[in-house]
């Protein structure tokens, strides 16, 4: 009782004025986040070129640049492989932090992802997909084109970022 005596209380007025003041800040909020929702989809979508990059150029790797009938082989794999890497892109939480912040947490998050999704997507072509001849080696040369092809799209720009924040400042005298 002696606590909730000495809380402040507000008139009808100050109310309504604060009120209308937390209104505009949930309108700035909700705003921000869209554009934080549309900047996941844009991140998503790198993501998704990078494992379909990073797994044309696994077969490329491995069959010397010769395809042939392995073609129909790649492209009847890859929709398993993208599901799997975006699965588990997802399920190790690359996509609740934003790039611009990567640290050596996240890189840690992106090589659990690429090993999470390359085994699922081991495990799936195995099992599921009638892919016919070696994955092993696929699925490994994969695995580390896209750790160094995801890690390295993050950390780029945290350098773009890094290496324009100080160009601005040359003049300036450190404190």
């Amino acid at each position: 009782g002696l606590f909730l005596a000495e809380v402040e209380t507000y008139t009808q007025e100050e109310f309504e004025k604060c009120k209308s003041v937390l209104k505009a800040r949930e309108d700035k909020v909700v705003l921000s986040r869209v554009i934080r929702y549309k900047r996941r989809v844009v991140e998503a979508l790198l993501d998704f070129i990078a494992i379909c990059a990073c797994w044309v150029g696994a077969y490329q790797l491995r069959f010397d640049g010769r395809l042939g009938m392995h073609a129909h082989d790649l492209i009847e794999a890859l929709p398993y492989v993208i599901g799997c890497q975006l699965g588990a892109f997802y399920v190790c939480g690359l996509y609740r932090n934003s790039w611009r912040y990567v640290t050596i947490a996240d890189l840690i998050s992106i090589a659990r992802g690429v090993l999470l999704g390359a085994g699922a997507s081991y495990i799936l072509l195995e099992m599921v997909a009638p892919v016919h001849g070696s994955v092993n080696s696929i699925v490994v040369v994969d695995g580390l084109l896209l750790l160094v092809t995801v890690g390295g799209m993050r950390l780029t720009l945290k350098a773009l970022r890094f290496h324009f924040a100080l160009k601005g400042r040359a003049g300036l005298k450190r404190v």
